[in-house]
């Protein structure tokens, strides 16, 4: 069985419910409403995908192409520049520029050339704190680091140490977790380190290397069994969740497995029943502005208060109206970001196509 990959939107769907999971977390925790508290598990999902995609890419790339390993690198690293930089760097520079020019605390006073350089996420571990506008981005972090370092791993190793290697940066990730929680119980900052989280990346890896390289055994069990596989895993991570301290050692790697399941589900043109919500157009659109809607929001429930309490406008009473509007400024932002900066950016990567 044989996957076009070239584009799929049933996984710009997934990555949508991911970014309104998250978004529909912080809202109900900032906004003072019954908290969503499994809406921060869509950072796994995005984690899966990320780890999906920027594998079965390398794979590719270097197995149906004659440019060389270092090429296909700078290549790479280029067109994820293209594809993150840009609006991530226009969002900091806003924020510490209003923060100068407004006296407000918007940042880790002497601290924010973490988030300049992308170690932001160390910086929540080492000190122990978080910008109350900037703390969600340490996912950003563990990605760009990941980013960094896995394509010299995958592009530069035979083919024969890809699975292993793989295997290995999985079982990385469940050891490294099990460490830092039981050395640092009770530090949540923790969960930001990006070694704790290659269980996941890795995860989505695995798959992109089971498609790539057209394992028929598993491809074959995954069609016949991925639905009732994702209503299981589904069914044990909600389980884990509630079931104390003991989850934070297996509960990632549950969800890891229901974002494969769904991930495969979206590649999969067989009918499931997910395809209603993979298919509806408008979740479609919401995926793939997904990384703005992700960067955006967290500021936009601050200022829309800041901005009430400073012309003494009219109080908005009920928390629900306070959300819509939060989230309507949220996606207006995200939309004017996808069309007139990273749409017309995207267009340069063709020039570092194979």
């Amino acid at each position: 069985m044989s996957f076009r990959l070239n584009y799929l939107p049933k996984l710009d769907a997934l990555r949508g419910i991911a970014a309104l999971m998250v978004v529909i977390c912080h809202y109900t925790s900032d906004l003072k409403l019954p908290f969503f508290e499994y809406g921060r598990y869509g950072v796994e999902v995005f984690f899966v995908i990320s780890g999906f995609l920027i594998t079965y890419i390398l794979l590719k790339q270097k197995h149906n192409s004659n440019i060389s390993r270092k090429k296909l690198y700078v290549n790479f690293v280029i067109k994820r520049a293209l594809r993150l930089f840009p609006i991530y760097y226009i969002f900091l520079t806003l924020l510490a520029i209003i923060s100068l020019i407004g006296g407000l605390y918007l940042c880790d006073k002497g601290n924010i050339w973490h988030y300049f350089t992308y170690t932001q996420n160390y910086l929540f571990y080492t000190k122990g704190y978080q910008s109350p506008l900037l703390f969600h981005t340490w996912s950003l972090a563990v990605e760009e680091q990941f980013y960094f370092f896995w394509p010299l791993l995958i592009l530069f190793i035979s083919k024969r140490f890809e699975l292993p290697i793989i295997m290995i940066i999985i079982l990385v990730g469940f050891l490294s977790r099990i460490y830092f929680i039981t050395t640092y119980a009770g530090t949540g900052t923790i969960l930001g380190v990006t070694f704790i989280r290659f269980d996941t990346l890795g995860t989505g890896a695995l798959l992109s290397y089971i498609i790539f390289y057209n394992n028929l055994k598993i491809i074959t069990f995954l069609n016949k069994y991925v639905q009732y596989i994702f209503a299981i895993v589904l069914l044990i991570s909600i389980v884990l969740s509630a079931s104390g301290n003991f989850y934070l050692f297996l509960l990632p790697l549950s969800l890891a497995m229901m974002a494969v399941c769904a991930v495969y589900i979206c590649i999969d043109s067989t009918a499931t029943f997910l395809n209603p919500i993979l298919n509806y157009k408008r979740l479609q659109y919401i995926g793939k502005i997904s990384y703005g809607i992700y960067l955006f929001h967290k500021p936009v429930p601050f200022f829309f208060n800041y901005i009430y309490s400073k012309f003494h406008l009219p109080l908005i009473e009920s928390k629900i109206v306070l959300f819509v509007i939060c989230f309507i400024i949220t996606l207006t932002i995200a939309i004017l970001s996808w069309n007139l900066i990273e749409k017309p950016l995207l267009k340069l990567k063709s020039r570092f196509d194979l």
